[in-house]
């Protein structure tokens, strides 16, 4: 739905330019689509906008404020704003859009970039599609609407992270019944199946379990680490904190099904890993993971030091 809202946007913004680019004194690129005659924009206003920013030769949309939370801005007469969509701006008015075009390789000239890499590549361009949704003419009211603007974004972002929890939960619940995989839930939502569950001290909160395990990634099986396969360049026991935020939530809750001596696997989804982010290189945004684990040593976590009273003088 989002990408379809960034397309429907672009061509909304793109319809109608058919007149030539106009370049303003610092010669940046652009075409203002003029609105319904909403009132015209000054120094000192705040500013409330929408945007799309993309590279087009390469297709690539690499920010965007549509579905999500819009950009404020103050249109400030004493701030540097040649060779940016501030300069256009101040030729606008609320209810207009514009698209504007920014070369790299003038960017890289002004000092506005460091250097050239990857995505700024030399001869490149990066497009601003902007439209003004509104205009303030104090700080109160800016920040007035803005808080309004960020309770609608924190519950938007809450509903999404509910909604892809939920759906993830469902996927996993699948693949353990599609797999015929005997396996218990934990409270949170990871699962545990139970290969042999040992005979010695329990893993708890308070104790440190000394395990051996490999890491996969769920989707394909792609093993991301491991203390038993030596291409990991780690072969010692690993030591986990339960309890006290020592590993990741699924398998600290995972491991307490257990005690020395046991072995099995734990299943668990992104939300209880490492989340929409991910863990760079190795694990994917998202991605549910599995840990086959052997449970080498359960022992009591060390005491620690009380701290001494300060004495007041």
């Amino acid at each position: 739905m989002k990408n379809l809202i960034i397309i429907l946007v672009s061509a909304v913004l793109l319809g109608g330019c058919s007149a030539n680019y106009e370049k303003t004194k610092s010669g940046l690129r652009y075409k203002i689509i003029k609105g319904k005659g909403g009132a015209k924009l000054k120094d000192g206003d705040f500013v409330k906008f929408n945007q799309i920013v993309t590279m087009p030769e390469k297709d690539t949309v690499l920010n965007t404020t549509y579905g999500k939370m819009p950009g404020y801005v103050k249109i400030d007469t004493g701030a540097r704003t040649e060779y940016s969509y501030l300069e256009v701006m101040r030729k606008m008015s609320v209810g207009d859009s514009a698209v504007i075009v920014l070369s790299i390789d003038t960017l890289k000239k002004r000092n506005m970039i460091p250097d050239y890499d990857n995505v700024l590549k030399r001869g490149g361009q990066i497009t601003f599609k902007i439209r003004i949704l509104k205009k303030y003419s104090s700080e109160a009211e800016v920040n007035a609407d803005y808080q309004k603007d960020m309770e609608a974004e924190n519950l938007r972002q809450q509903k999404e992270a509910e909604t892809a929890q939920a759906a993830e939960g469902k996927a996993l619940e699948e693949y353990i019944k599609k797999n015929n995989i005997k396996a218990v839930k934990t409270p949170s939502g990871a699962y545990v199946e139970v290969q042999q569950q040992g005979s010695g001290p329990k893993v708890d909160s308070g104790t440190i379990a000394s395990i051996f395990y490999t890491g996969k990634l769920l989707k394909d099986g792609t093993s991301f680490d491991s203390n038993r396969d030596p291409k990991f360049n780690h072969t010692q026991a690993y030591d986990v904190s339960v309890g006290v935020g020592g590993t990741i939530r699924g398998l600290d809750e995972g491991l307490r099904i257990f005690s020395k001596g046991g072995k099995g696997r734990v299943f668990i989804p992104s939300v209880l890993a490492y989340g929409p982010k991910g863990a760079a290189p190795v694990i994917p945004p998202s991605a549910s993971l599995i840990f086959e684990i052997e449970v080498a040593d359960v022992k009591p976590a060390p005491a620690r030091p009380q701290t001494p009273p300060v004495i007041q003088k």
